[in-house]
């Protein structure tokens, strides 16, 4: 219960990856299910700004109250997409907006700090629109760059500070006073800089408030303070040489950003993550953020060297200002005349012990304003998210006078029984210690806004036999978006085998599987892709029967429609170490491959692992998979094949199109990586119904004889305007036999070649599919709307005198999966079509 004593809207309106081994942690899988329930691995220091220090553009500006772009990237790789809305409403230095734009995904922010907003905005969107003009940019940034590298910290005459810096804090001892005009000059050169080029300007302006406080007399640990005798360095007055590594530092992380046109923007919802936002309202997706921890901390004090030499203030008295309107964290953000907080019984527990030990009578009045206000920001980011909408907040305890606050807790208690979240999980990021040596914790608390009409974690299946009633009520529930089938991990491990283009969510499968067939049946995909379809009919009591042109995908689904053998497994692995030690390819051959399509294939690679990359080639085009453990072996080295995380073989790069590649060349042992991948892999377990099908690999026009009296039909062919299957896994498809003449040649024997020139060769599709169909076979395509084409309605016409029109449906999207490919975001909707063999 809560007593609301007042409630006042008080605020203010204001205008890619990590060098850790990744670690697994075993699912656990339910007992005659196919369903596995995942754990998200985070490092121990994921919840701190750690392992941000040496990360491009991340990097510019050390937060020391933020979090790490491989917590974000774990949460967006699991449970996003390319249509996803991502909100931080407490913004900070911006990881989660920063992180989202290089994941191709637009992001909204809150964030009260002005300076913060800054940060923020400069790291997303000024890096945007760098990065898109780069080769525009690049003649002022180097001129700029040369003008700044010949400045000398020794031969430096001076210059009134006051010209360009205010007497905000003049009877502060924050600088030098040497040392203050030195600044003082180089914000009138960013000034005169800023009024040619404003984003260049203030790309510098970022890059001298990140050497503010190392040029100072202060030092920020946990607050800002002054350094002591000992910590007072000469070296800390060179600010020429020290701003000059900034912006050599920041340059060089221009020039290594790819994909420009991809990368997400960002957008200012509202300083104060408290204040309604009613146009917003049920907009978000995945909120990621972390509130103000309750730890005595002033991010406002220990930000006010940025925030007045880059004039977002002007006296100091609004640095007050600030604080009476942000969540409170520290004794000097309440007054005893607060009097705007609601009361709840949970924290006047802690409250009233408080009142009794705390030395400050501020402290329980701090408490209390916290979790009062902590309880407006969610309930304001509640009605902001959409139904379904995950929101992942990180957050820690703390103890004041002996007292300890069990924040997350309290939290939970708050989001669950008062603003109505569904507590998903949470997981304990890192321990950690008081001032006194008591034991504390930092959290990742993940909470869904649940549907209003669903609140159960099972889809019943209709039991009607009437196809038009389950086509109704597959249309209005859409049951593959409802908790936990929504989840982008949702499904059996061996879905993730291989990373893909366009690959079907496993639960869009498993429904129309569900809805639509019957145990028993044969359910064939002639465009199988990875075995999706196939794969969850087998799942669940079907024979799934997979056919695709390309290898990759072949491989996959041969590693899934049929069951496993671990130990076959590794004696194939086995084998293949033995191979790659009796002939291994000299450097002269490995120096000698000529396959260059974003960057020449040697590039990805430190030299050794490349040769074992070659001599692994030749042992697989030896010896193809010859069954299921086999295939997994090779479709598991063809994962790791090229990545951004720490299993790939590849320097760093995108995880399905391998974009040109960064990073140092470090030798990686193929062997130690794929087993440590197989082993991953191996972790499964099949339902007792499970039907081993079969996989194929053919054109969709030379369908193999043994494809015959098939049930059902559930396919997606690829989407029109879309995913380029011959050439965006380039580097897989070598490794499965492509030679370089191959992606030229070989492309037009794909669908998705053929019907850029007319969708009328579905005519002959359908042609092929009557053929190998029982009669009054029912077909299902998953299919995609562009703004130049209706994918339905032209199968419709091409489908006529082989298959009878029942029905179509639409699901608005936005836009699909992007996987770094700029037109891949032109598919607006998807359609399910419905036909019945004549």
């Amino acid at each position: 219960m809560r007593n609301v004593k007042a409630l006042n809207n008080q605020g203010i309106q204001l205008s890619i990856f990590g060098n850790k081994e990744e670690k697994t942690i075993a699912p656990v899988v339910k007992k005659h299910s196919n369903r596995v329930v995942g754990e998200l691995y985070f490092d121990e220091y994921a919840g701190t700004f750690q392992l941000n220090k040496k990360k491009s553009i991340h990097r510019w500006y050390p937060y020391i109250e933020g979090y790490s772009e491989d917590l974000v990237l774990s949460i967006i790789k699991e449970f996003a997409d390319a249509s996803t809305v991502i909100y931080d409403p407490f913004a900070g230095a911006g990881t989660t907006p920063l992180t989202a734009s290089h994941t191709f995904l637009d992001s909204f922010i809150s964030e009260i700090n002005p300076f913060l907003r800054f940060v923020c905005d400069v790291k997303v969107n000024v890096v945007r629109r760098i990065a898109q003009r780069f080769k525009e940019k690049r003649n002022l940034l180097l001129k700029t760059k040369l003008s700044f590298g010949k400045l000398n910290d020794t031969k430096f005459d001076g210059f009134s500070h006051t010209q360009t810096i205010s007497d905000c804090f003049s009877d502060k001892q924050y600088f030098d006073n040497k040392v203050l005009k030195k600044l003082a000059f180089l914000k009138g050169e960013i000034l005169g800089i800023k009024e040619k080029d404003e984003d260049i300007g203030n790309l510098y302006l970022l890059a001298l408030a990140s050497v503010l406080v190392p040029v100072s007399r202060m030092k920020r640990a946990t607050d800002l303070r002054y350094k002591t005798p000992k910590e007072i360095k000469k070296k800390d007055r060179e600010i020429f040489r020290i701003f000059n590594q900034k912006i050599d530092t920041i340059y060089s992380d221009l020039e290594d950003i790819r994909n420009t046109s991809l990368l997400g923007k960002m957008f200012l919802l509202s300083g104060n993550a408290k204040m309604p936002l009613p146009d917003f309202y049920e907009k978000a997706d995945i909120v990621i953020t972390s509130p103000p921890y309750l730890n005595g901390t002033n991010y406002f004090r220990n930000s006010k060297l940025e925030l007045w030499i880059l004039d977002f203030i002007k006296n100091e008295s609004e640095i007050g200002k600030l604080r009476r309107v942000s969540v409170p964290s520290g004794i000097n953000f309440v007054t005893k005349e607060r009097k705007d907080f609601i009361e709840f019984d949970i924290v006047e527990k802690t409250v009233q012990e408080l009142e009794t030990k705390a030395y400050d009578k501020r402290i329980p009045l701090m408490v209390r304003a916290y979790f009062s206000d902590i309880y407006k920001a969610f309930l304001n980011i509640c009605k902001i998210m959409k139904k379904s909408g995950y929101v992942f907040v990180d957050i820690g305890d703390s103890i004041f006078s002996g007292v300890h606050i069990k924040t997350d807790e309290i939290f939970k208690e708050l989001a669950t029984k008062e603003i109505g979240f569904h507590l998903e999980e949470t997981k304990v990021l890192r321990k950690r210690s008081s001032y006194n040596g008591k034991p504390l914790k930092e959290c990742l608390i993940v909470l869904q806004k649940p549907r209003p009409t669903f609140k159960g974690k099972v889809v019943k299946i209709p039991e009607s036999d009437d196809l038009k009633i389950k086509i109704k009520e597959f249309e209005e529930l859409i049951p593959y978006r409802i908790h936990p089938y929504s989840k982008r991990n949702w499904g059996q491990r061996l879905h993730s085998l291989c990373s893909y283009q366009s690959k079907l969510k496993p639960a869009i499968a498993y429904f129309l599987i569900k809805y639509f067939t019957e145990v028993g049946q044969k359910i064939f995909d002639p465009f199988g892709g990875v075995g999706t379809i196939a794969f969850e009919s087998c799942l669940n009591g079907r024979t799934g029967i997979s056919n695709d042109i390309n290898e990759i995908a072949h491989y996959n689904t041969l590693a899934k429609v049929q069951k496993v053998n671990s130990n076959d497994a590794d004696k194939e692995i086995e084998r293949l170490r033995d191979f790659i030690e009796k002939h291994l390819v000299l450097p002269e051959e490995s120096a000698s491959v000529n396959l260059n399509m974003n960057k020449d294939i040697k590039e990805y690679y430190h030299p050794d692992t490349f040769r074992e990359i070659l001599t692994a080639r030749k042992f697989f085009l030896k010896n193809p998979p010859r069954n299921a453990s086999h295939a997994l072996v090779l479709s598991s080295l063809l994962h790791i094949l090229h990545g951004n995380r720490p299993y790939a073989l590849s320097r760093h790069s995108h995880g399905i199109t391998p974009f040109a590649p960064r990073g140092p060349f470090i030798y990686k042992n193929l062997i130690e990586k794929l087993k440590e991948k197989v082993s991953r892999m191996l972790n499964i377990s099949y339902p007792e119904d499970y039907s081993e099908g079969a996989s194929y690999l053919s054109s969709i026009f030379e369908i193999p004889s043994e494809v015959e009296d098939i049930d059902v039909v559930i396919t997606s062919p690829p989407f029109f305007g879309s995913t380029r299957f011959h050439t965006n896994n380039w580097i897989r498809l070598w490794f499965c036999g492509w030679e370089k003449e191959d992606f030229t040649k070989r492309k037009y024997e794909f669908l998705e070649v053929l019907q850029s020139k007319g969708m009328s060769i579905y005519r002959k599709v359908f042609e092929v599919l009557h053929q190998i169909m029982k009669k009054d076979g029912l077909c299902i395509m998953h299919l995609g709307v562009t703004p130049s084409i209706d994918m339905g309605k032209e199968m419709i016409k091409n489908a006529e005198g082989y298959f009878k029109y029942l029905d179509l449906i639409y699901e608005q999207v936005g836009k699909c999966e992007k996987h770094g490919i700029r037109d891949q975001g032109v598919t607006k909707r998807h359609q399910f079509l419905f036909l019945r063999r004549l």
